[in-house]
């Protein structure tokens, strides 16, 4: 009985059915064994289904029961979830490198470097002051220090005369700063630059009278 229930029950096929033509235990006349019948159905049993669902969903609740199950999930959320602080630090830390590397470092010192590129400039080649000769020129009213002089391009490169301050120290001590500006007159290889100034004399009388390259910043 086991047999013949199982034989007339409908199970799933998809494919060809082949019978060999013998009467079935209901006796009932089979196909001849050449006969092919093509089939392509699926027969499904009332009340199958919500055991399936049932399968499934007590297999999903073993799985969350086990302990192993939650540390995987827990990482599989922590591997979809943005980088932590360690990789933005990282990341930075790349990209900072490879800005510095790539030419960053010249603009943080650019300044310095412009400083420097002024100073190395051909046009700030070293100068001399020559030739320097002061006298007193007396009036009627007042004394005045005519102070004469030249600055001299010893290099081969042109330069810049820079504005240039006298200072008339006075018998007493005093000390008075005169500058004269020369509007940076550019200077060709041993060509000359030269001044002369009419300054007020100390009353007192001058001891030295000292002419020099005005310092950047002076005033």
């Amino acid at each position: 009985k086991a047999n013949m229930s199982d034989e007339r029950m409908a199970r799933p096929v998809s494919g060809e059915i082949m019978t060999d033509g013998r009467r079935d235990g209901a006796g009932r006349q089979r196909p001849h064994a050449d006969d092919v019948i093509d089939a392509d159905f699926e027969t499904i049993i009332p009340g199958e289904k919500p055991h399936i669902e049932e399968r499934q969903t007590a297999g999903t609740a073993s799985a969350a029961s086990q302990p192993g199950m939650d540390m995987l999930r827990a990482a599989d959320r922590g591997e979809r979830r943005n980088g932590g602080p360690v990789f933005w630090i990282v990341g930075l830390a790349i990209v900072f490198g490879a800005f510095w590397v790539s030419g960053g470092h010249a603009i943080v010192s650019r300044d310095n470097g412009a400083r420097d590129a002024v100073s190395n400039s051909p046009f700030k080649q070293p100068l001399r002051i020559v030739d320097v000769v002061s006298r007193i020129d007396r009036g009627r009213d007042r004394t005045f220090l005519l102070v004469d002089g030249a600055v001299d391009n010893p290099s081969d490169h042109p330069a810049l005369v820079p504005s240039l301050t006298i200072t008339v120290t006075g018998l007493d001590g005093r000390e008075t700063h005169y500058y004269l500006g020369t509007d940076e007159k550019a200077l060709a290889p041993g060509q000359r630059f030269d001044f002369s100034s009419r300054l007020h004399a100390p009353e007192g009388g001058v001891r030295t009278v000292t002419v020099d390259f005005r310092k950047e910043g002076g005033n």
